[in-house]
C-alpha cells in the first residue's frame, strides 16, 4: 500500500482533470474571485492554466495534481516562495496569500522529460 503524504489525498485522474479543465476554461488569464478554489493539473510538459490573476492580500485555496509523472510546483516571486513535489495520483491542497502585487512564476523544478524547461505558469497579483 502506498503512503499518502499528510498534505495530499489520492484522486481519480479523470475527475480531477475535469475540475482543472473547467477551472482553466473559466479563469485562464482572468481574475479569480477569492471564494473560488484554484485547480491546477501538471502534465508533461505544461500546467493546465498558463496565467491567473489574483488579488493582493486575499487567501486563495490551491489544489495541484499530476496526471502523469513526478512534478515540482514552485511559486517564485518577490514576496512569496512556495514549493511542493507533486506525485502522480495525489492532489495537494494549500492556502496562499500574496501580500505584494506583482508577477509570480510557477515552474516545475523536478525534471520530467525533454519539455521540462518550458513548463511555466504566471500568477499576476493586483492591488
Amino acid at each position: 500500500m502506498r503512503q499518502v503524504p499528510s498534505s495530499a489525498k489520492e484522486f481519480d485522474v479523470a475527475a480531477y482533470k475535469e475540475l482543472a479543465t473547467n477551472f482553466s476554461n473559466k479563469y485562464n488569464n482572468k481574475l479569480v474571485p477569492p471564494d473560488i478554489d484554484i485547480y491546477i493539473l501538471a502534465q508533461q510538459y505544461y500546467w493546465s492554466v498558463s496565467k491567473i490573476i489574483l488579488k493582493e492580500g486575499v487567501n486563495y485555496r490551491f489544489h495541484v495534481a499530476s496526471a502523469d509523472v513526478l512534478h515540482g510546483f514552485s511559486i517564485v516571486g518577490d514576496s512569496a516562495v512556495y514549493n511542493i513535489m507533486v506525485m502522480p495520483g495525489m492532489v495537494y491542497s494549500f492556502t496562499m496569500n500574496f501580500n505584494k502585487a506583482g508577477t509570480y512564476y510557477v515552474i516545475c523544478n523536478e525534471y520530467c522529460g525533454y519539455g521540462h524547461g518550458g513548463m511555466r505558469m504566471i500568477i499576476e497579483v493586483i492591488p
